[in-house]
């Protein structure tokens, strides 16, 4: 239930609320998989930490390395911070996982348009 809740949170952009119930998800169950992408993500919305925000993305990743959406949502904050390089290799890695993927492939297109 706070997992939806900080779900809800989120498509409200009400972000501290959101992270509240992610972090309390967490405390109960430290490996969930969603929550740990979602925190990751909330945070970087709230104050840009990339360190904080890489931290639980990456568990998620270490949680379920076979679920691509980790791999994107870092993507994402590696592109937002101008780390391209590792931006790229998320979305690489994305699409080892699923070939169709449109956001990883539209996000790639981004980055080669992007100057160096």
């Amino acid at each position: 239930a706070h997992y939806l809740k900080g779900e809800t949170h989120r498509i409200l952009e009400q972000t501290n609320e959101a992270i509240a119930e992610y972090v309390y998800v967490l405390s109960k169950d430290n490996n969930h998989y969603w929550a740990n992408i979602r925190l990751g993500q909330m945070i970087w919305k709230a104050d840009r930490n990339l360190s904080q925000a890489e931290l639980y993305l990456k568990h998620a990743i270490a949680v379920n390395g076979e679920e691509k959406g980790a791999y994107l949502g870092l993507g994402v904050i590696y592109m937002k911070s101008g780390n391209y390089v590792a931006a790229q290799m998320m979305f690489e890695q994305v699409l080892t996982l699923d070939s169709t993927d449109q956001q990883a492939l539209e996000f790639l297109e981004v980055l080669q348009a992007a100057p160096p």
